[in-house]
C-alpha cells in the first residue's frame, strides 16, 4: 500500500495498466518465449514477478529444489521459490505465481459474507481489491483505508474470503463460527483484526509476542470489552459468549506503582555466542544497561521477567519500541521446574515454543485447542528422537525435576541398509517403530531389518541413534532371513 498507485510509477506516458498484459494492456505476441521453445523448461516467477532459481536448497528442511518452485515445508499457501535479484522482491524468497493451492480447496467462510460497503467475496477478487497473500491489490484505492474499516458480521475480507487469503480451509485455526463483538475497538482504536493480524494476543487470550510490556494490560486499552472478551482471536468472541478464557491476562488494569517498592533481585544472565533477535526480527545490542539492569551478551533476564530473556534493540523504528523479548535458542525455554529439549524441533522445524504458542498440545499429551485435526496426529511430526510430547513442556515432556533426562537423538551419520534406504526412509514409510518394532509399512517377505548396524540401532525413529536412551528389541534387530527386497 506504501507504494502508492500504478499511476506514481508512469513511464513514457504510460502505466502498468497500458503496457503490461498481466494488467490488461500489452500487445499480442504468438512467438513462444526463448525458455519454453528452445529448452523445454518454463522458468518461474513469484507473484510479484521476480525470477526463480532454478536449484536451491530450503534453509529450514535441508531439502532440496530443482525445478524453480517446491513445498518443502508444507506450506499451506503453497509453492515458494529463493529468488535471484533480492532487490525485486524486498525478500530472499516468495510464493510462485499458479503455485497457491486450487480454489476448490477453500471455502469462503462465512459463505455469504459481505463486508460493510456490501462487497462480497467475488467482488474483492473480480475487482482486485486483495492479492491472494491477503494484501492490498491493483483494484483497492489508497484513501478507502483499510479492509479492517470494512470488518462486518465478525470478519474483514482478509479473514473470510479464499481470494484474500482468508477462508475455512487457509486458516487453520480458524472458528467459522466465531463472531467479533459488532463494532468493537479498543480505546486506540485498533480492531480485532489487528490484534491478531499484528500478534498482539495469543488463541487463550493471552499477551502475544508483538505485545509491549509498556503498554500496560488489555484493559488498560478496552471499554466495555477487552480483547480477550470481544476478539476470536483473542481467545473471545461468540463462541464463548464474548467471555475470556480462563487462561487469559490483562483483564485488569495496570495497578499504580507503589511509591519506594523495592526492585526485583536481578537474575543470572545466560550466554549466547551468535547475534540475537527479538520475535519481530529486530537486532538486539549486544551490550545495554537501564538504571541497575545490565546485560553484556545480547539477551538477558535482569529483572526476573516472567517472559523470559529480553534485550535493548539496535533499531528503534524496527521493534517499535527501544527493546522486545528474544527468540530463544533452538525454540526453547524454561518452565518452572520443566525444561524444555534443548535444540529440538519438529519435522518441519517448530520448536516447543510455537506448540505453547499456539496451543497446539496440552499439558496431559493431547492436541490443544490451536492443534487442527487436519494435521493428524502430534507424533506424526516425530523429529531426532521425539515429538512434542516428550520434548516439550508445554505437551508433558521436557526435562522435569523429577525425571531422567532426554537428550536429543542424531541419526547414525550416513547409514543405509544393505539396499541404500537411510534413515529417512524408515521414518517416512513407517517400516519401523519407535520401540524398534516392524513398522506397519514394512511387509513380513521382506524378511528381517539389514544393515550393519541395523535400522533399530542407527535410527532415532526406530529408538536407535546415537543420543536416544533406548536400543531397539533383540526381535527387529535380528539378521537377515531373506533376499533384496523392492521396499527397503
Amino acid at each position: 500500500e506504501e507504494w502508492g498507485t500504478f499511476a506514481n510509477y508512469t513511464k513514457d506516458g504510460k502505466t502498468a495498466f497500458d503496457a503490461c498484459c498481466a494488467c490488461g494492456g500489452g500487445t499480442f505476441s504468438a512467438t513462444p518465449r526463448p525458455d519454453e521453445s528452445t529448452t523445454g523448461v518454463r522458468a518461474r516467477t513469484t507473484l510479484l514477478g521476480c525470477e526463480c532459481k532454478k536449484e536451491w536448497q530450503d534453509e529450514i528442511t535441508g531439502k532440496n529444489c530443482n525445478g524453480f518452485c517446491c513445498n518443502p515445508d508444507q506450506d499451506p499457501n503453497g509453492d515458494w521459490c529463493y529468488v535471484k535479484d533480492w532487490t525485486c522482491e524486498d525478500s530472499d524468497w516468495g510464493y510462485c505465481r499458479d503455485g497457491r493451492p486450487n480454489a476448490e480447496a477453500c471455502a469462503d467462510t462465512p459463505a455469504a459474507w459481505i463486508d460493510s460497503y456490501g462487497y462480497d467475496c467475488s467482488d474483492y477478487a473480480n475487482l482486485h481489491f486483495c492479492t491472494q497473500t491477503g494484501g492490498y491489490g491493483s483494484g483497492w484505492k489508497d484513501d478507502w483505508g483499510t479492509f479492517d474499516q470494512y470488518w462486518h458480521d465478525g470478519h474483514t475480507a482478509y479473514t473470510a474470503c479464499c481470494a484474500c487469503g482468508g477462508g475455512g480451509s487457509r486458516d487453520s485455526g480458524y472458528d467459522a463460527s466465531c463472531q467479533d463483538s459488532q463494532g468493537w475497538a479498543d480505546s486506540d482504536g485498533d480492531t480485532c483484526g489487528s490484534y491478531r493480524d499484528d500478534q498482539w494476543c495469543t488463541a487463550t487470550g493471552g499477551y502475544g509476542w508483538g505485545w509491549h510490556e509498556e503498554w500496560g494490560t488489555f484493559a488498560d486499552h478496552g471499554k466495555n470489552l477487552s480483547a480477550p472478551q470481544a476478539c476470536c482471536a483473542c481467545g473471545g468472541g461468540s463462541t464463548n459468549n464474548f467471555q475470556a478464557n480462563p487462561n487469559a491476562k490483562g483483564l485488569e488494569p495496570s495497578p499504580t506503582p507503589t511509591p519506594g517498592a523495592p526492585a526485583p533481585t536481578p537474575a543470572p544472565s545466560p550466554a549466547s555466542a551468535s547475534v540475537r533477535k527479538t520475535w519481530n526480527g529486530c537486532e538486539c545490542k549486544k551490550s545495554w544497561s537501564e538504571a541497575d539492569l545490565s546485560c553484556e551478551n545480547y539477551c538477558c533476564n535482569p529483572d526476573g521477567d516472567e517472559y523470559g530473556n529480553w534485550c535493548f534493540v539496535k533499531d528503534v523504528t524496527c521493534e517499535d519500541s527501544d527493546w522486545g523479548y528474544c527468540v530463544p535458542v533452538g525454540g526453547n525455554n524454561e518452565h518452572g521446574g520443566c525444561t524444555d529439549l534443548q535444540g529440538w524441533a519438529d519435522n518441519e522445524g517448530d520448536g516447543c515454543w510455537i506448540y505453547a504458542d499456539e496451543g497446539w498440545c496440552k499439558e496431559d499429551g493431547t492436541p490443544g485447542a490451536g492443534w487442527n485435526k487436519d494435521w493428524g496426529m502430534l507424533d506424526d511430526y516425530f523429529s531426532q528422537g521425539h515429538s512434542a510430547t516428550t520434548a516439550c513442556c508445554a505437551c508433558g515432556g521436557g526435562n522435569r525435576d523429577d525425571a531422567t533426562p532426554k537428550e536429543v537423538c542424531n541419526n547414525v551419520p550416513s547409514w543405509k541398509d544393505d539396499d541404500g534406504d537411510g534413515c529417512d526412509a524408515y521414518e517416512e514409510f513407517k517400516w519401523c517403530t519407535s520401540s524398534g518394532e516392524y513398522g506397519i509399512g514394512w511387509h513380513e517377505e521382506w524378511g528381517n531389518f539389514r544393515g550393519s548396524p541395523t535400522a533399530p540401532k542407527a535410527c532415532c525413529y526406530c529408538g536407535g541413534g546415537t543420543g536416544a536412551s533406548g536400543g531397539g528389541s533383540a526381535v527387529a534387530s535380528g539378521g537377515t532371513t531373506g533376499g533384496s527386497t523392492s521396499g527397503a
